[in-house]
């Protein structure tokens, strides 16, 4: 089995918050990643990456959330919820 392991470089000075959130993301990828097996529910794994991020005080957003966010805040208001759950599909 290969695994491709990403790989996150900082360039220039990184402050503690941003130091911390890169720790998060990976310790988040790692639990994912030792979970996954025949059997395990894409759902659970979503689960535990949310339960790890949230307790070292992040929120995660769905794909939905943050397209009518950028919709909302640009002034442009999606008419329906349907149109917003399209475009964060990638358009199926």
């Amino acid at each position: 089995m290969v695994l491709a392991w990403p790989q996150t470089f900082v360039v220039g000075e990184v402050d503690e918050q941003g130091k911390k959130l890169i720790k998060t993301a990976h310790d988040c990828l790692a639990k994912a990643i030792a979970m996954c097996k025949p059997g395990v529910r894409y759902r659970d794994v979503g689960e535990v990456i949310t339960k790890h991020a949230q307790a070292n005080g992040y929120v995660l957003y769905t794909r939905l959330q943050i397209i009518t966010d950028v919709l909302c805040r640009s002034g442009v208001v999606a008419r329906n919820l349907r149109v917003a759950s399209w475009l964060a599909s990638g358009f199926r």
